[in-house]
């Protein structure tokens, strides 16, 4: 995985380059952010928990969508607090925005 993979990964999952530092990698903001220009060589680890947190928003995903190809209404809540799992939430907010904005989810009153 390179650095702009990286970047795209965590953008996706709605985390910001702090969160994903302290969260995923357990390192500086500045440390993460050398990974993401390629200035220093990613950490193992890093690359698979981001391939697991992509692996999961996309089965996540794939389910919401197949249940609305099936006419199933969805209706989802966009969770504005944190839980106790930050990138849980953020994934969660993230996979939210895009079934209401490209598959026609509802949002929860």
């Amino acid at each position: 995985m390179n650095g702009l993979k990286l970047k795209m990964i965590r953008e996706l999952l709605g985390l910001s380059i702090a969160e994903a530092a302290e969260y995923i990698g357990g390192v500086s903001k500045r440390s993460w952010e050398y990974w993401e220009k390629d200035d220093r060589t990613l950490k193992p680890d890093v690359i698979e928990k981001m391939n697991s947190l992509l692996q999961q928003y996309n089965d996540k995903l794939f389910t919401a969508i197949e249940e609305i190809k099936k006419g199933k209404p969805l209706t989802l809540h966009y969770p504005t607090t944190p839980n106790t799992n930050i990138i849980e939430w953020r994934l969660t907010q993230s996979l939210v925005r895009v079934l209401v904005c490209c598959y026609g989810a509802e949002l929860a009153k």
